[in-house]
């Protein structure tokens, strides 16, 4: 089903207020403990187009974390469903991103090539104790101008 079918409207049409106010909430409700979640985040907006907005800017997790922490769960008739296959997806990319992400690093430390690891499962585990709450498709690593040669090499790249 593409994202037309179900989405509202002013969230296509490019209004971001909304999709920001819902963001923001997401990322508030994690963080600060002491909020407590409140259906009015749905600001209206149908299930379909509030989890496409959570899904666009990776929070899925973090409500559902959220939501867990005050004993609520994922309601609705597809929320559930679609924050399912959001944690199984994230899983799989997130398994294969550090998978990749050993490699490279095995690589880079056997020819003793400083860098460091940005973005990805990595950071997320230092960031929410988690290396699986926000899907990550590519780490990037970064290295010093004198050593990039000798590291797309070490890489195979």
């Amino acid at each position: 089903m593409k994202i037309e079918d179900y989405a509202d409207r002013e969230l296509l049409a490019g209004a971001r207020g909304p999709e920001l106010a819902i963001v923001k909430a997401c990322l508030r409700g994690y963080f600060d403990p002491s909020v407590k979640p409140r259906d009015e985040v749905l600001s209206g907006a149908s299930e379909r187009s509030f989890f496409e907005v959570l899904r666009l800017n990776k929070v899925a997790r973090l409500v559902e974390v959220f939501l867990a922490r005050d004993g609520s769960k994922v309601a609705g008739d597809y929320l559930p469903g679609a924050f399912d296959a959001y944690r199984r997806r994230t899983l799989q990319l997130n398994l294969a991103s550090l998978s990749a992400t050993f490699e490279a690093a095995d690589a880079l430390r056997a020819k003793a090539i400083p860098f460091v690891m940005m973005k990805g499962p990595v950071q997320q585990k230092l960031i929410y104790a988690d290396a699986f709450m926000k899907p990550a498709g590519d780490v990037d690593i970064v290295v010093g101008p004198r050593d990039f040669e000798e590291a797309k090499a070490a890489l195979g790249t």
